[in-house]
């Protein structure tokens, strides 16, 4: 490095051979001018890529779809085919715009208690739905069906995605308990 100006005049075969080959090739205008390019392509085809999947999907990655079906076909239990008996789930149901599951998709409630100096209290319980999940309705089918869950709209419904519950009554096979 220094003041030697071997890096810039040497020829470009040698950095093959050179102690610091990057250092070298970097130090040079043609390079750097090929990595600024690159960068700018590579930006710019993420900028469009991003934006023409925005324009192409909107708000949503799926839809619309009056039916959505999760089917188990492997537990962690290691069974397959008929010897699953349910999905082993819960809770099946699609995300909106919010991208939040319905018991997740919540804002501060404007409920508050009037204290008698004046001030008032928000209670971080108390809880509403996102005005932005106005898009999901209540299906009009919900449920287990073997070893599928389903969700079922009367009309078409768009979805960011989808959430599952593990907890609960659905419980596909043989519980393994290490306890024992």
């Amino acid at each position: 490095e220094g003041s030697d100006d071997a890096y810039r005049s040497s020829s470009h075969s040698s950095l093959f051979f050179a102690t610091h080959p990057v250092t070298g090739s970097l130090a040079r205008w043609p390079t750097q001018l090929f990595v600024f390019v690159t960068s700018l392509y590579l930006l710019w085809t993420s900028a469009s890529s991003a934006a023409l999947y925005k324009h192409n999907t909107g708000e949503y990655a799926f839809g619309p779809f009056k039916h959505y079906r999760l089917e188990t076909m492997l537990t962690r239990n290691g069974s397959v085919g008929r010897a699953i008996s349910s999905p082993g789930i819960s809770e099946f149901g699609i995300i909106g715009r919010s991208r939040c599951t319905p018991g997740g998709s919540t804002i501060p409630s404007e409920k508050e208690d009037s204290h008698e100096d004046g001030s008032d209290t928000l209670h971080s319980h108390d809880f509403v739905v996102s005005d932005s999940d106005t898009d999901i309705t209540e299906p009009y089918f919900s449920g287990m069906v073997g070893t599928s869950a389903l969700v079922s709209f009367a009309e078409g419904r768009y979805m960011a995605g989808w959430y599952i519950d593990t907890h609960g009554k659905g419980h596909s096979g043989h519980v393994e308990n290490d306890m024992d």
